[in-house]
């Protein structure tokens, strides 16, 4: 939000005390979050809320947060630093520890390999992290216990469902959807149609795949139903190849399985960056129903 305004690093300084944070996501509710406490701000960006929540509350106010984050607080020269992750790491985020003890921070790991660190692992998902107290896990839901077992609540899932996908359609730059011939983003797709609609924007939707692909194919008709400006890429196993290399440079993974899905993912990404900034997808949505086949494998309730 507020890409001009919300230039990084965003500094406050109350009576010659300064609190700076850089952030990657977004705040879907930092405006009620603001309200609700009477809290203020300079700029439009979600990424400034940070500052004035972490100032009232500590690092408690990170449960108050609905979004996608990772972020590094530093308050007073250093004397107090926060650094946190999304409940379930859709942002990425690093941490290196330096030969002389200091805290690297990063996005990606390319940025801090260079720093003489001693170790770099993998931020945790779902924690905050001080140096008086290490990692703290602050995403705490009652069904992470391998005790619970969820009620068959359906009528509940599209209300929510829905309530998200307008929830991430707060964006000061053009949006679109990665339109995969699939039902899950076919159900993004239709939840996302009236809210476009309302916006009074161009509906951009985005498809990737091989020639004689059956989800190009299926994604063509879910466009056309819809009345999308859709857009496709091509690519055929010569330009895969020829783009290994530059993949694995950026998804800092040999993983097989990983590279496999990135392939397409870094067509998809390229030539969705010509045409918008942000793009909904229908991911996710196979973990949390059990659209895997091996699914069908799960002995009782309590084990799926």
């Amino acid at each position: 939000m507020d890409p001009e305004g919300g230039c990084q690093p965003i500094t406050h300084d109350v009576d010659g005390v300064k609190t700076s944070v850089i952030s990657n996501g977004e705040i879907y509710n930092f405006r009620e979050l603001l309200t609700t406490h009477g809290l203020s701000q300079k700029t439009g960006s979600d990424s400034e809320a940070l500052i004035p929540l972490y100032n009232k509350f500590g690092p408690e106010f990170i449960n108050m947060l609905n979004g996608i984050f990772g972020f590094v607080i530093s308050k007073n020269d250093g004397q107090e630093v926060l650094a946190a992750r999304d409940h379930c790491g859709i942002k990425p985020l690093y941490h290196g520890i330096g030969t002389n003890g200091e805290n690297w921070f990063a996005s990606e790991l390319k940025c801090i390999v260079d720093q003489d660190c001693v170790s770099i692992e993998l931020f945790p998902a779902g924690h905050y992290w001080t140096p008086q107290t290490g990692y703290v896990k602050w995403y705490n839901p009652v069904w992470d216990n391998d005790d619970f077992v969820p009620t068959d609540n359906c009528d509940a899932i599209r209300p929510i469902l829905e309530k998200a996908i307008r929830d991430q359609c707060m964006s000061d730059v053009p949006f679109g959807l990665l339109l995969s011939g699939g039902l899950d983003s076919a159900v993004v797709a239709v939840a996302l149609k009236p809210i476009i609609e309302e916006l009074k924007q161009e509906f951009h939707s985005f498809s990737v795949g091989m020639e004689g692909s059956p989800d190009i194919t299926a994604a063509r008709m879910m466009s056309k139903y819809l009345g999308t400006t859709h857009h496709e890429h091509m690519f055929n196993a010569d330009e895969a190849f020829e783009n290994i290399e530059k993949i694995i440079y950026h998804l800092e993974t040999y993983e097989p399985e990983l590279i496999r899905s990135a392939i397409p993912n870094f067509f998809l990404a390229r030539m969705t960056a010509k045409h918008v900034k942000v793009v909904l997808t229908g991911e996710g949505s196979d973990e949390l129903f059990g659209g895997y086949l091996y699914f069908r494998d799960a002995p009782n309730k309590q084990a799926f």
